[in-house]
């Protein structure tokens, strides 16, 4: 009784594990039919096996074991027959064999984490099984993008993950983990390094009210409280705005913002004339510029930036005078000196000239021509990883 009870309870496992991966349920892995043979043919492939059955008057079903290449024809199929668990063996019968011989993928050996190849044309007995994996993970567009290794998952195949962290100098902590799907393509998850403001030393002390303006950011460094009016470091806030968003301001004070154009004009006007914009490339060198007579006209000037009569300090090129009464430029008015208009050229509002020296609000996280981009004594030009424009009053 206890040996009927163990034949049915590996019956039902066998049952349970057919392979359907195209629609046919006549290949079992795992599975070897018992006490029915009637030959074994050495060092054929499973079509082969297949084809040497189908010559067989009274043969009706195979066991193909993958790892010796050993074809068992057997006399019965497996429902009116025993059958043993075996990892090695695959048992097909001869329902589904029609189509395997017309495409030899349509019900092949492989396992379930293995896709099948097969020429398109010519002999139709050969096909490979080869592991599913989804490959290298492109990362050509996030420079800061770093895999972690030893994450304690299978990184090759179906079900593998690969850790990613971000090598920044704002941070390096880990950022997510992707999965290999069974169709051989990563998982969707958006894996985007993105810089947390808050953890750069005097990044924002908090923020304050002037002049009935409240929540202006702030941060105290060089022994002055300095206003925060733009800052650069995640990449994550789009600057592809409207004139009435660049007069309002736009983003987060934990990431990326403009303060807005209009709050510009009233801190400029209230006597915030000392410009400082620090910077940072993407290898860790930090530059700064600094002006001391900042002004920004009123909207009906369309907040034209004023640099003159000023004194110029700094460690980088004083690239930022190209750009010196120049009117705003955003994509829906065009105040600039091109003959098209900059803000659509490179997508974002700036006071630009014909085109631009300095784009401190070009995309984040790019170093094409479209990036943060500062020119340099060499009339070349330097991706900047992080910016920030401040200004106080002298």
């Amino acid at each position: 009784m206890a040996s009927r009870v163990s034949t049915l309870l590996v019956y039902a496992y066998i049952v349970c594990n057919v392979y359907d991966t195209s629609g046919l349920h006549n290949v079992q892995w795992g599975t070897q039919l018992t006490g029915r043979l009637i030959d074994v043919v050495a060092g054929v492939s499973f079509l082969d096996c297949i084809k040497e059955c189908q010559s067989r008057k009274r043969c009706l079903s195979v066991n193909y074991r993958r790892g010796t290449l050993f074809c068992e024809l057997n006399s019965v199929a497996l429902n009116s027959a025993h059958a043993n668990v075996e990892s090695t063996s695959v048992y097909s019968g001869m329902q589904s064999w029609e189509k395997i011989l017309e495409d030899p993928c349509a019900d092949t050996p492989c396992g379930d984490q293995q896709k099948c190849t097969s020429p398109s044309a010519g002999d139709v007995n050969k096909y490979s099984c080869q592991m599913i994996d989804c490959g290298p993970v492109d990362t050509s567009n996030n420079p800061d993008l770093v895999e972690i290794k030893g994450v304690g998952y299978p990184t090759i195949g179906v079900g593998s993950r690969r850790g990613f962290r971000c090598e920044g100098f704002l941070n390096s902590k880990i950022i997510g983990y992707i999965q290999c799907l069974p169709d051989g393509v990563w998982s969707t998850q958006k894996l985007q390094c993105v810089c947390d403001c808050r953890g750069f030393s005097s990044m924002m002390d908090g923020t304050t009210t002037i002049n009935d303006i409240p929540n202006i950011p702030y941060t105290m460094t060089l022994s002055h409280e300095w206003l925060i009016i733009q800052r650069r470091c995640g990449g994550t806030e789009s600057f592809s705005r409207t004139w009435n968003e660049y007069k309002k301001g736009f983003g987060s004070y934990e990431s990326d913002f403009w303060i807005g154009n209009e709050i510009m004009h009233q801190l400029a006007t209230d006597g915030f004339k000392v410009l400082r914009v620090e910077m940072m490339d993407y290898n860790g060198q930090m530059y700064f510029a600094q002006y001391t007579n900042l002004q920004i006209d009123s909207e009906t000037d369309n907040y034209k930036i004023h640099l003159h009569d000023g004194e110029y300090s700094g460690n980088f090129s004083d690239e930022l005078l190209y750009h010196n009464h120049m009117e705003f430029t955003t994509m829906d008015r065009d105040n600039d000196n091109h003959e098209d208009n900059c803000a659509e050229i490179f997508r974002n509002g700036w006071w630009y000239n014909h085109c631009f020296h300095v784009n401190l609000n070009g995309l984040g996280n790019d170093r094409t021509k479209y990036g943060i981009r500062w020119r340099d004594d060499n009339n070349g030009y330097t991706h900047m990883k992080f910016v920030r424009m401040m200004i106080r009053r002298p």
